[in-house]
């Protein structure tokens, strides 16, 4: 193509376009440069008219060629849903995409290599970047190894190497016990996170079905949170039961289970 001579249809097109499209979107359709394409539509003597708002629909009247969209309140509102639609269309971002899959360093490491690692950051008393590095990896990739690897092992160890915990904290490490209990029971647990229902554990085996409400202290069971716990269990023909620490140690603690009963 000779870019000295413009044809009569690329004329045509800078008629009719040059006061809807961009001069990077008109680039790109012609196949010419950006400098070229500015230089012709000014010696063709066309006027930057009103233009529709790409957000809105709106004339206004743009103060350069590249100006697409009539104010600020609309160019927010547009990468605003721009942002909302691309992660719609990849589902999550790179990093949160891969939280849930293993770093591809480690693909290759054993069962027993996993453990051992995982042994060590429960006794580990130094920073969580040093431990990584110990192994050739960065935090976040020890941190995805660990958290696909051992699940509900890795949230009850975070817990226990922070010293300062919230009482939610100590009540899910403390459901943690519970469950682990009730597994070498011969139990199969299913555990609801963030205490959103009035249930903290589904225990079942052989039939039976128990409803856990697990507290840190039988004190903190409330009577509105027994009565809503009875009345559920009975609904469903299941058995309501309160877990709580008996007297001890910090760690070392019987758990207690209480079958609820209407008074």
């Amino acid at each position: 193509m000779n870019y000295n001579k413009w044809t009569t249809q690329e004329e045509d097109y800078l008629k009719n376009n040059h006061n809807i499209k961009t001069l990077q979107e008109m680039e790109r359709d012609l196949n010419r440069t950006f400098r070229t394409i500015s230089e012709k539509i000014g010696r063709m003597g066309l006027i930057l008219g009103e233009r529709k708002c790409r957000q809105c629909n709106g004339e206004f009247q743009p103060s350069n060629r590249g100006q697409i969209i009539c104010s600020k309140h609309c160019h927010g509102v547009r990468h605003y849903h721009k942002n909302i639609e691309y992660q719609r269309a990849r589902g999550k971002k790179n990093r949160l995409a891969q939280s849930d899959t293993l770093p591809r360093k480690v693909m290759g490491w054993t069962e027993k290599k996993k453990r051992l690692i995982f042994e060590k950051y429960r006794n580990h008393k130094g920073s969580f970047m040093d431990f990584s590095l110990r192994y050739g990896l960065k935090s976040s990739s020890m941190k995805r190894l660990l958290k696909v690897s051992f699940p509900d092992e890795y949230d009850e160890a975070v817990e226990k190497r922070k010293s300062g915990c919230s009482q939610y904290k100590k009540g899910r490490v403390f459901e943690y016990r519970v469950r682990d209990d009730k597994k070498r029971q011969g139990y199969f647990v299913l555990r609801s996170p963030m205490s959103k229902s009035p249930v903290d554990l589904v225990a079942i085996k052989h039939g039976a079905v128990e409803f856990i409400q697990c507290k840190t202290s039988r004190e903190y069971f409330r009577q509105d949170e027994r009565k809503t716990l009875i009345e559920l269990a009975e609904s469903v023909g299941t058995i309501p039961v309160l877990a709580y620490r008996g007297k001890g140690g910090i760690y070392r603690y019987p758990i207690i289970y209480e079958i609820l009963r209407n008074r």
